[in-house]
């Protein structure tokens, strides 16, 4: 059998399929057991519901009962779960506009459809960096909010909070060791024009080794990158916006 397990053969392909079916039902049991635990208020329980049912695309999945465990542990303060579930119901709003025939370039409020939806991640990204998604991701919430931005081929404003992120959620040991080299994010389309500015800006100016496949850029566009930085900088501290750590 081991040494037809991969070449499928009836029998070898039935075990792997019952073996698989095993571990997924193994897999729900110990998520009924965390359930108990998540349902008297354990917001780590909770948080392992919510990722069960949002993430691990189990048969058993089901989306809006794990957005509502993420949605236990958020009111109980733990702001990751806060990120997430706000994400993922705004996610779940730009499903709905795209059924509705909106187009992405729409988003990211997709207004008035989106607008509770998008203005809660807002709120959430003025107040707060929320470094660490349930994923381990080290993006703050701004760079999520400007991938956003991003989809929605909005590149000004997806700049706007790539610029909060780089201004305020860069933690003190990052800032120590490498300093803004730490920050790094990838506009949409390195091309000509604007798109090569954004790649320069965010590649090459802040300090970043530039991609394999970034083109190379003239001193001029280096020139009008740093100009550009800066005036984000700018526009960041005009905001008022102060995202804690």
């Amino acid at each position: 059998m081991d040494m037809n397990r991969f070449g499928g053969s009836p029998s070898c392909d039935r075990q792997m399929t019952a073996e698989r079916s095993t571990a997924a039902e193994k897999r729900f049991a110990q998520i009924e057991s965390v359930k108990q635990r998540a349902d008297r208020g354990d917001v780590k329980a909770q948080i392992e519901i919510g990722f069960f049912h949002i993430y691990e695309h189990h048969q058993r999945s089901d989306r809006a009962l794990g957005l509502s465990y993420y949605q236990k542990a958020a009111s109980q303060g733990d702001l990751p779960a806060l990120r997430t579930y706000l994400l993922e119901a705004h996610q779940d709003c730009r499903t709905r506009a795209r059924n509705l025939g909106m187009k992405e370039t729409d988003g990211p409020q997709f207004a008035p459809l989106c607008d509770a939806e998008w203005a809660a991640v807002e709120n959430l990204g003025k107040k707060s960096c929320v470094l660490v998604s349930q994923q381990n991701n080290p993006a703050s919430l701004q760079v999520a909010m400007g991938q956003t931005f991003e989809l929605a081929s909005k590149g000004e404003d997806a700049d706007f909070w790539y610029t909060v992120a780089l201004t305020h959620c860069l933690t003190p040991s990052e800032r120590t060791a490498f300093g803004e080299k730490a920050f790094s994010v990838r506009p949409r389309g390195l091309a000509a024009g604007s798109d090569q500015l954004r790649g320069a800006m965010w590649l090459s100016v802040s300090g970043r080794e530039k991609f394999p496949n970034n083109p190379l850029t003239s001193p001029e566009i280096e020139a009008k990158a740093r100009e550009r930085l800066a005036m984000l900088r700018e526009r960041v501290a005009r905001s008022g916006i102060r995202p804690e750590l």
